[in-house]
């Protein structure tokens, strides 16, 4: 349950940053890797986007390099406000007796953790994942230069990132090395 409680915090992470990138983008055009790195969906689900991000070659790939390297900046402190919120949120359903059908455990478990440290999880987890569709992005653009970032990050024994760049390689069908 927890391993549940985890994963949809992922998600509403990245949904938030999503609806806070698309409602800037609604107010202004937006490149495709700001879609790109804002999107909700896997590899494989929006070949349109697939299709564009491709085709923007060398000025997709600089920014995706650029967002794997410098990670989601100030949405990152947009994803971690609205993850305190949240916070407060699930504290006051709980403190009004509202536990949804979770055991005792899981409440127990709920309250124990801190804000600070929801907060902290909600903004790491939302990094994770942006740094991740950052190399996912390279595999789909794939050029040489893509492809050769993306070797150097799967060779690193030390990256925190070597089975993505690893597992995107293979999905897409490039080279480890």
């Amino acid at each position: 349950m927890v391993g549940q409680v985890i994963r949809r915090r992922a998600c509403r992470a990245t949904l938030a940053a999503a609806f806070l990138v698309s409602v800037a983008c609604s107010t202004r055009s937006c490149s495709v890797t700001d879609r790109w790195l804002a999107r909700s969906c896997t590899v494989g689900e929006d070949r349109a986007l697939e299709v564009e991000l491709k085709g923007a070659g060398a000025g997709a790939e600089r920014k995706l390099i650029d967002a794997f390297v410098n990670g989601p900046g100030a949405r990152a402190d947009e994803v971690e406000a609205e993850a305190g919120r949240e916070y407060d949120e699930i504290i006051a359903a709980l403190n009004a007796g509202r536990t949804y059908g979770l055991p005792a455990s899981e409440i127990a478990k709920l309250r124990a953790e801190s804000k600070q440290v929801h907060m902290r999880q909600a903004r790491d987890e939302y990094d994770e994942t942006y740094r991740s569709d950052a190399l996912s992005g390279l595999a789909v653009v794939a050029s040489p230069g893509s492809v050769t970032f993306l070797q150097s990050i799967a060779a690193n024994p030390n990256s925190t990132y070597r089975e993505a760049a690893r597992s995107v390689l293979q999905k897409a069908g490039l080279p480890l090395r």
